[in-house]
């Protein structure tokens, strides 16, 4: 992916997130990738 277009989209706050993946209704994991614990917080 460009890097100019993922800056952009992150600017606009429309990146695909997990929040916004299961909104649309797409099940995606919810387990932390950084620590692989699904109570994980810490990036918040």
């Amino acid at each position: 992916m460009n890097r100019k277009f993922t800056l952009r989209l992150a600017a606009w706050r429309r990146l695909a997130t997990v929040e916004r993946l299961q909104k649309f209704g797409i099940q995606v994991l919810t387990d932390c990738i950084f620590c692989t614990t699904a109570t994980c917080r810490g990036l918040e």
